[in-house]
């Protein structure tokens, strides 16, 4: 028996190289000071991760992404809200075609934010 994880493969890799680029972009290899957390991300056909920054004081920033469903192409959302996006950060979503390049993107903004 085998389980089907096509729906979050895509995701899976930019999961992969998100972390491995922290790795490598933090001074102590891997650490931030402020926490990330990682939740699985559904949204009808669009199956993957969603990492969160916790700013303290009930505040938060999300990097929700997977597969488009329209498309092969990678779809990154950005949100600060707890727990669903707004229209306009539905409409602000960023698309990528490689995991290397949407994982940059998540990576850049995380450091941005975490100074």
């Amino acid at each position: 028996m085998q389980i089907d994880t096509s729906k979050i493969r895509l995701a899976q890799r930019v999961l992969d190289e998100v972390k491995s680029l922290l790795r490598k972009v933090t001074p102590r290899k891997g650490y931030l000071p402020t926490p990330l957390s990682l939740n699985m991300y559904s949204n009808g056909r669009e199956q993957g991760y969603a990492i969160t920054l916790w700013q303290g004081g009930g505040k938060s920033v999300r990097w929700l992404f997977s597969e488009h469903r329209n498309s092969d192409r990678i779809v990154v959302y950005f949100g600060t809200g707890m727990f669903d996006l707004t229209d306009e950060e539905y409409r602000e979503a960023a698309f990528f075609d490689t995991p290397q390049e949407a994982a940059k993107a998540i990576v850049s903004h995380i450091r941005e934010l975490v100074r």
